[in-house]
């Protein structure tokens, strides 16, 4: 499980860094894991991120968000880092 500041500190890597992830288009996928798709078929959830515009990105507890811009609406791509220690 991850920590509040291993999340934060990768929002802030991935947000604050020069280039920032903040307006990158997204151009491509690969899923790994099926399981973390929650209902959706890879093929849909590709098709749902690809040529999508990152507009913001944040931190609600232990999950990361990020806006993205795509063709005629805002959808919201949530990232749990499911990060496990000893």
């Amino acid at each position: 499980m991850p920590e509040l500041p291993e999340v934060e500190s990768v929002l802030r890597a991935l947000r604050d860094s020069q280039p920032s992830l903040v307006g990158c288009r997204i151009g491509q996928t690969q899923v790994l894991w099926e399981g973390v798709l929650c209902g959706w078929s890879v093929a849909d959830f590709q098709n749902q991120l690809q040529g999508s515009m990152i507009a913001t990105a944040g931190r609600q507890g232990k999950y990361l968000y990020f806006g993205l811009d795509g063709p005629g609406k805002r959808r919201y791509l949530v990232v749990h880092l499911r990060m496990t220690g000893t």
